[in-house]
């Protein structure tokens, strides 16, 4: 059997790592088809064909089967610009309202299906546009619209070929929905198909989900005992399955069901209990909607404090989760960023004359520049739109429980809790919205004769506290006089805040972080921030200035998050004041960044 992508010989050809990837997500395991999917992308190089569409789509799927519907994100869109004609397109508006649909973004998602539908009525192709309604009706019932979705349903029933996964998807769908209204003779009818037609492709899944279906059905007319033996059959079929997300999804859509009657709803929270005592194991968005209707169950039975303790949960998942989307998607356009430094350095090689070569290296830079900075601003912006979804669902769930809240405590803490995810959402929005400027050229200094000495002074007593939380200690060692420089305080502020944030966040508990400041030559001003962290390896002291960049193996010693733009912000804005960034190695250990800018002229010196 194949051993793990990152076990497999770097020496193989795109074509060949391509081949690997494929089986890998045919076998199921998309793990590691992720890990191929990369290798391959590297492997491809400067030298990407129309293969290289392809490539990108396997490397979605396997990302987006594992739930990292960040990155595949971000693959898609260079999947996008790649799209040669309309069934590419199609594939792609597909992937992306998939994706949607896995963040729970179903407005976005319809409007993706929607043209996808648009694209497939062009074509003519049948069996496209019944995959779409299919999708489209899952949206209407997720939006409490059954008419829209019985509607949807059965035109991709009528549509799609019958004896296919794809018809008895939009069957079972069909007859769950109609089951949602009441229509049990029509519901039967859907279910007593797929059944059948289950049971001949050997399909478990969907035979254990009609089971589930026509136990509801029994429940519903009064038959308990024919309730029972279909629920048990159809508990076994999903666990044989190998599908727990399917069997826990159909466990939490119980749960809503019985806690609609005061009677079950016992049952109700128990059968909740239990869903989210699996989803654990699982993590991820399945184990988010358990803990969500969890709450939402709780509260409707008036056990308020089992609720908030189960919100509390849930949007620690939730921040964590949408952390893990903004990585992912950051990950994909470091891997895609790679790529073109790839190509463009191998575009350059190949010219012989060194005239032209300047030549056609400044055109192709300006251009991937404006290249660059339109893909860097629409993903950071999309990244935002989504990053921000989350933090203000969040305080939107905390403030519906402090409306119900009495307790004076509780109050207090869940307000705390409020005004640290707008406090995350602000930090996050003036980052982002900070680099775009940079990266645009559109950012504006007011500078002004300052003390250079002075900024770091405040810059360390605001990061104190910090360091002590993490038993560290910083000693501030200033020039003994003012060192005057022309500059925008509060951008240079920004710069020196990475600075020390970035020593605090990558040195152990313990570690001294040194920052002095003082004159050089006579002609500049020196700001040295050392840190006792890991280190950055020779030839990774330039890279770690680019967007999104991020050495492998080193992490951070709290678990305090980044996104990959404080030092290449940090920088920016250091050249755009005439200054320079670099690191260095430290004297002992860890790390120097040196940031030096012109003297003010007639300084002190």
């Amino acid at each position: 059997s194949m051993t793990t992508a990152a076990a497999l010989s770097t020496d193989l050809t795109a074509a060949q790592w391509q081949e690997r990837a494929t089986a890998l997500v045919a076998e199921g395991r998309f793990i590691e088809a992720k890990d191929a999917c990369i290798e391959m992308l590297r492997a491809w190089g400067n030298t990407r064909g129309p293969d290289f569409f392809q490539a990108l789509i396997t490397t979605i799927t396997a990302h987006g089967r594992v739930g990292d519907f960040g990155a595949a994100l971000g693959f898609l869109e260079e999947a996008e610009r790649r799209a040669a004609n309309d069934a590419d397109q199609f594939i792609c508006l597909k992937f992306n309202g998939n994706c949607q649909l896995g963040l729970g973004d179903f407005e976005r998602a319809m409007a993706s299906f929607q043209a996808a539908w648009r694209l497939a009525v062009s074509m003519g192709d049948v069996p496209r546009q019944a995959s779409v309604l299919n999708n489209i009706g899952i949206i209407h019932r997720e939006f409490d619209d059954p008419a829209s979705a019985i509607s949807h349903f059965s035109r991709a029933r009528d549509l799609g070929p019958p004896d296919s996964l794809g018809g008895r998807i939009a069957r079972y769908n069909l007859g769950a929905t109609l089951l949602d209204t009441g229509a049990v003779d029509a519901a039967m009818t859907e279910f007593e198909w797929v059944l059948a037609d289950s049971r001949r492709h050997r399909d478990i899944l969907h035979e254990g989900l009609v089971l589930h279906g026509l136990g509801e059905l029994a429940e519903s007319g009064g038959d308990s005992d024919a309730a029972r033996a279909h629920f048990a059959a159809a508990e076994t079929l999903l666990t044989e399955s190998g599908d727990s997300r399917a069997r826990l999804q159909v466990d939490i859509e119980r749960a809503e069901k019985l806690a609609r009657r005061e009677e079950t709803r016992e049952g109700a929270i128990a059968r909740i209990a239990r869903a989210v005592t699996e989803a654990t194991s699982l993590g991820g968005r399945i184990l988010i909607k358990a803990l969500g209707t969890q709450v939402e169950i709780l509260t409707c039975a008036g056990r308020i404090e089992e609720a908030l303790s189960a919100s509390r949960r849930h949007a620690q998942l939730e921040k964590e989760n949408h952390q893990q989307d903004s990585r992912g998607r950051l990950g994909s356009l470091r891997v895609l960023h790679e790529l073109d430094s790839l190509k463009h350095e191998a575009e350059i090689a190949r010219l012989k004359n060194e005239d032209l070569a300047r030549a056609l290296a400044e055109a192709d830079r300006q251009r991937e520049r404006a290249e660059r900075s339109n893909a860097f601003t629409k993903g950071v912006l999309a990244m935002a739109a989504h990053d921000l979804r989350n933090p203000i669902g969040s305080v939107e769930g905390i403030l519906e429980l402090l409306s119900h809240e009495t307790d004076p405590v509780e109050r207090a803490e869940l307000t705390s809790l409020a005004l640290d995810q707008i406090h995350v959402t602000q930090e996050l929005l003036n980052r982002l919205m900070d680099s775009v400027l940079v990266q645009r050229g559109e950012m504006r200094l007011r500078c002004e004769a300052l003390d250079l000495v002075s900024l770091a002074t405040s810059t360390v007593r605001a990061h104190t506290s910090a360091a002590t939380r993490k038993g560290q200690h910083i000693v501030l060692k200033p020039a003994e006089h003012p060192v005057m420089v022309d500059g925008d305080a509060v951008r240079l502020r920004q710069v020196l805040e990475n600075l020390l944030s970035n020593a605090i966040k990558y040195s152990p508990p313990g570690a001294v972080v040194t920052v002095t400041a003082e004159t050089c030559t006579g002609h500049f001003a020196t700001v040295c921030v050392t840190d006792e962290g890991p280190g950055v390896p020779r030839g990774d002291r330039d890279r770690i200035f680019e967007p999104f960049s991020r050495l492998d193996g080193i992490q951070t010693t709290g678990g305090e998050g980044s996104i990959g733009l404080g030092l290449h912000l940090a920088r920016e804005l250091t050249l755009a004041h005439h200054g320079t960034l670099t690191v260095q190695p430290g004297p002992e250990r860890g790390s120097t960044f040196v940031l030096q800018l012109p003297l003010k002229p007639n300084a002190i010196a």
